[in-house]
């Protein structure tokens, strides 16, 4: 993997321009999430990363500790990640595949590309369908974080007490 198609898959995923040097949020947060990737799938120093997009090696670090940091407790940040890694790992099979392909058909063995074909269409197949889950479970929690806030701002949820103090 180079890291423009790394960059192309967050921007595209993340519909924002990871080199603008704004502050806002989310595009920190994509910030982070292309340096982890990029620490995962090439062999980049944070100096080499930072170069990049402009930015300090501290901040390459800073921002991928804090990615590791805040996907505990933000499940949203972490699926986002996930599915861009997910869609990564995708294309990297993807090109394997291809150069499987191109030396079976060097070696004109038509029983290895039958394979290879009817093991493509099943891995296509299984991509689409998780996909499919991934968006279902973005929605889910998207409508589970909405619902808590209306209820705690409404009043309906109220913290239980201690079993010690209603003793």
């Amino acid at each position: 993997m180079t890291k423009e198609q790394i960059k192309n898959i967050v921007e595209k995923h993340t519909k924002l321009k990871i080199t603008n040097p704004t502050r806002k949020r989310q595009y920190v947060e994509a910030r982070s999430i292309y340096y982890k990737l990029l620490r995962e799938y090439t062999r980049l120093t944070l100096s080499e990363i930072g170069k990049y997009v402009k930015k300090h090696h501290a901040t390459v670090l800073h921002g991928i500790n804090a990615l590791d940091f805040l996907s505990k407790k933000d499940v949203i940040l972490k699926n986002k990640y996930l599915n861009i890694k997910a869609a990564i790992d995708i294309l990297q099979e993807n090109l394997e595949l291809e150069n499987v392909t191109v030396e079976a058909e060097r070696a004109e063995d038509k029983s290895v590309i039958i394979k290879y074909m009817k093991l493509k269409n099943k891995h296509t197949t299984v991509v689409k369908v998780n996909t499919e889950l991934i968006n279902e479970l973005n929605i889910l929690t998207e409508r589970y974080d909405k619902r808590e806030r209306h209820f705690r701002t409404n009043g309906y949820i109220i913290p239980f007490a201690n079993n010690e103090n209603t003793k």
